[in-house]
C-alpha cells in the first residue's frame, strides 16, 4: 500500500531532522514522493500540521491540523482513515527525543469475556488477521518492542516485523531469565534485557534495573530514551502489562476485542481490583476502529 510507505516515509525524515515540518505533501502516483515544507504542483495528498507547542501535556497526539486531498479519485475514503490511524505515531520518536521520554503504547487482544489466553495458556490466535496485521505495522513503527521474559520463555516469539514491510524494532524483554540464543527466536546480541540480577547471562545486552519490590518502569523508559528509543511497543504479557498501567507509565493502550468467549482464562489485567468506579482508570481521548469484522478500543492514558 502506497500510503503505508508514505507513513514509513515519514517516520524516518521525523526519526533524522530536528527541525519540524509545517507541511508534508505527498505524490503518491506511478512513483511515491514525500516532500517537507514544500507543496508540489503534483501532489495528491498535503498535510498541514499544527506547530511543535500544541500538546503541552506531551500525551501521544495527532498533530495532523488539516488533511487536502488533491485528487480525489486516486485515494480512497478507506485509505486516508488507515493513514490517518497511524500517523500520530510517526511522530513519537521526533517528540519523544524532544522531550527526553520513550512513549509507550500496550496492545493485546481479548475475548468478549476479558481473557487472553486460555486457562492452559494458549493465546493462538485471539485476533483476527487483520489485528495481526496491525500489531505488525505498530512494532514498524515504534522504536522498540518489549514483552516479559516469561512471554519469551512461554510463546518463543520473533518480535520482528513479517507481515508489512518496514523496519525491525529493537526488542526489549524485561525479568531475570537464563535465554539462549540457540532457543529463543528474540535473543540476539542487540536485545536488550532489564534485570536485577547480575549473574544472568546470554548472547544479549544486559541492563540492570533495581525490583524493589517491582521493576520501575518510568525508570526502564528513561533509560530507553537515553539509548535513543523514542517510542516502545509492549505486546505483554497481562502482568508486565497490567505493572505499566498501574505504575502510570503508560502513554495509551490499544485494546483489540475479539467476538470469541472462553470462560475460564488468564485475565487481560493483572492487579488488585479497584473498590469504587470513581477511582477507576480512565482516559484523557478516547476511541474505537474497525479491525476487519472486530473492532480496537485505544486510548491515551494521562501520565
Amino acid at each position: 500500500m502506497v500510503l503505508w510507505d508514505a507513513l514509513l516515509l515519514i517516520k524516518e525524515h521525523l526519526r533524522l531532522t530536528t527541525i519540524w515540518p509545517s507541511k508534508i505533501s505527498i505524490q503518491c502516483g506511478a512513483t511515491l514522493n514525500v516532500t517537507f515544507d514544500q507543496e508540489p504542483a503534483n501532489a495528491q495528498l498535503i498535510l498541514h500540521l499544527h506547530d511543535e507547542n500544541y500538546s503541552k501535556d506531551g500525551l501521544l497526539v495527532d498533530y495532523l491540523k488539516e488533511l487536502k486531498v488533491v485528487d480525489q479519485g486516486l485515494i480512497h475514503e478507506k485509505e486516508l482513515s488507515f493513514f490517518k490511524l497511524y500517523l500520530p505515531y510517526t511522530f513519537a520518536h521526533y517528540f519523544g527525543k524532544k522531550a527526553g521520554k520513550c512513549y509507550s503504547v500496550s496492545h493485546f487482544a481479548q475475548t468478549l469475556d476479558g481473557k487472553i489466553a486460555t486457562i492452559n495458556g494458549d493465546s493462538k490466535w485471539i485476533g483476527n488477521e487483520d489485528n495481526l496485521e496491525h500489531a505488525h505495522r505498530m512494532r514498524a513503527l515504534c522504536d522498540a518492542i518489549l514483552v516479559g521474559a516469561g512471554t519469551v520463555q512461554r510463546d518463543n516469539p520473533r518480535l520482528n516485523v513479517r507481515k508489512v514491510s518496514g523496519p525491525h524494532p529493537i526488542r526489549v524483554i524485561i525479568g531475570n531469565r537464563e535465554l539462549k540464543s540457540t532457543e529463543f527466536h528474540a535473543i540476539e546480541p542487540s536485545t536488550l534485557i532489564f534485570c536485577n540480577d547480575r549473574l544472568v547471562n546470554g548472547e544479549f545486552t544486559k541492563v540492570h534495573l533495581s525490583k524493589e519490590p517491582e521493576y520501575d518502569l518510568d525508570l526502564l523508559l528513561s533509560k530507553l530514551a537515553d539509548r535513543g528509543i523514542h517510542s516502545v511497543y509492549i505486546e505483554g504479557g497481562a502482568q508486565t502489562t497490567s505493572s505499566f498501567l498501574t505504575q502510570k507509565a503508560l502513554d495509551q493502550i490499544q485494546l483489540h476485542f475479539s467476538t470469541k468467549i472462553i470462560g475460564s482464562g488468564i485475565s487481560s489485567f493483572s492487579f488488585s481490583g479497584i473498590e469504587k468506579i470513581q477511582d477507576a482508570i480512565t482516559f484523557s481521548s478516547k476511541k474505537f476502529v474497525p479491525m476487519g469484522d472486530e473492532i480496537m478500543f485505544i486510548g491515551n492514558l494521562k501520565r
